[in-house]
């Protein structure tokens, strides 16, 4: 901003701005016009969807989620979505949505995958019948633990949005305590009415906690290293 001497202009001349404050006269520049370009407002109505779908997903998973609120974990999930959304092809089907299906909600621990190895799937078998099947593991094997670890719950939720319009189409959750210990667990599928027609986008959350045997009490885990949670699965129908 520049100034004026006494009996300066008012108006505009070229890409400057002549007014006047008071008894002083001033000068700026003119603010720029950008056009949008048919691609720019392309992506910015993709961008605007992923948005739209990735805050549908946070609100079809909070059960699993540590920290629904953290800004940064809702900006990566938009990005991710978005990345997935970029480069969907219009032929896909029952695919897992790139790294959507192995996305963390909390980065200062290992993803679910790394502390339970377990092929964790959901399948949708008809029209509103999913499935998640857990394969058979041992538990002192497929699961990394702190030490002193007695149990894990493992809590599980499902969501169903239209891929489409990004709106919810339903949700369930529930959770499983495992004792942390060498006997076989035996394969587990759990049977989920919710509904799944053409382009849904299902996804799939879990979050693990460890309870603790220390000084002879049961204590619930505090390091953050050992509270994964993350979506572990995800297709589209």
């Amino acid at each position: 901003m520049a100034s004026q001497p006494p009996m300066g202009l008012v108006g505009r001349t070229g890409n400057l701005i002549h007014y006047r404050v008071g008894d002083k006269f001033f000068t700026r520049a003119a603010p720029r016009k950008f056009k949008q370009t048919k691609a720019t407002k392309r992506r910015a109505s993709e961008f605007g969807h992923a948005s739209g779908l990735a805050s549908n997903i946070r609100t079809l998973l909070v059960s699993v989620i540590p920290e629904p609120a953290d800004k940064k974990m809702q900006g990566r999930l938009v990005a991710t979505v978005f990345q997935w959304l970029s480069g969907l092809s219009a032929y896909a089907s029952e695919t897992t949505p790139g790294e959507l299906g192995d996305f963390s909600f909390d980065e200062t621990s290992k993803p679910v995958g790394q502390r339970w190895r377990v092929a964790f799937k959901i399948k949708n078998s008809v029209p509103g019948q999913l499935r998640i099947e857990i394969p058979a593991f041992i538990p002192t094997e497929s699961i990394v633990a702190p030490s002193s670890t007695v149990s894990v719950l493992c809590k599980i939720a499902v969501g169903v949005c239209d891929r489409e319009f990004g709106t919810q189409l339903g949700n369930f959750s529930t959770q499983i305590t495992i004792d942390y210990n060498g006997k076989q667990r035996e394969k587990q599928i759990i049977p989920i009415n919710l509904p799944t027609p053409k382009s849904s986008l299902v996804v799939m959350g879990v979050s693990l906690e460890y309870t603790l045997m220390k000084e002879g009490k049961i204590k619930g885990n505090r390091n953050k290293a050992y509270m994964p949670a993350g979506i572990v699965d995800a297709i589209l129908i």
